[in-house]
């Protein structure tokens, strides 16, 4: 697998947000998104095996694993690892962008799905059939933008009955276009049942790497 970094932090986003985590990031990625915040993930990475990485999560040693990108769904041997690391009992979630085919990792792990907002610039890659897949402890998150991007969200989790799936559902202010009130306002004005979800590892290390 191509590899970006392995590191241990504190997770910054959905119900897991706090907890100690080693963070497995793949390299490369499918989209390019306006607001993504690592940038240097879609290109730079360095060959691991599946034993080398398990390694390294058996090294630092935290409960929860948690594996990103970039797209880790992108890489042939990501569902291979997603079922080496839960089978050695840890806790795993992955983080995609929702373009790929969830449904055979869906059985162990728990998924973060972003579905694309416009002002993303990749909302026409949405799988809408994963959310037939989503359990009821899986995230589904929306990067907002703009009141269109809020509009627009609202608008599908609505055509799809997101909440009947899971009530995981969170909604992020996107770094440099939003302030963050702007949104809680939204959402409060809206009385929308979603989760307001800051990126609390943002807050702690800035745009460190590995952090």
């Amino acid at each position: 697998m191509r590899i970006c970094e392995i590191y241990q932090s504190i997770q910054g986003e959905t119900y897991l947000a706090g907890v100690p985590t080693t963070i497995i990031r793949v390299a490369g990625c499918n989209m390019n998104c306006s607001y993504c915040d690592t940038k240097y993930a879609l290109e730079y990475g360095r060959e691991m095996s599946i034993g080398e990485i398990l390694r390294e999560v058996k090294r630092l040693d935290w409960r929860h694993v948690m594996l990103t990108g970039g797209e880790p769904l992108m890489q042939k041997e990501s569902l291979e690892l997603s079922n080496m690391i839960t089978g050695n009992g840890f806790v795993l979630s992955i983080e995609t962008n929702g373009s790929f085919d969830i449904s055979r990792y869906c059985s162990d792990a728990i998924i973060v799905m972003d579905l694309k907002t416009p002002d993303s610039g990749y909302s026409d890659y949405n799988r809408y059939e994963n959310i037939g897949c989503l359990k009821p402890k899986d995230c589904v998150k929306f990067v907002i933008a703009s009141q269109k991007d809020f509009v627009w969200s609202v608008n599908k989790i609505r055509e799809y009955k997101i909440d009947s799936k899971t009530e995981n559902i969170f909604f992020s202010p996107a770094d440099g276009y939003l302030k963050p009130n702007e949104l809680a306002i939204w959402i409060l004005e809206a009385h929308l049942n979603v989760k307001y979800n800051p990126n609390l590892h943002r807050w702690i290390w800035g745009n460190e790497k590995e952090r």
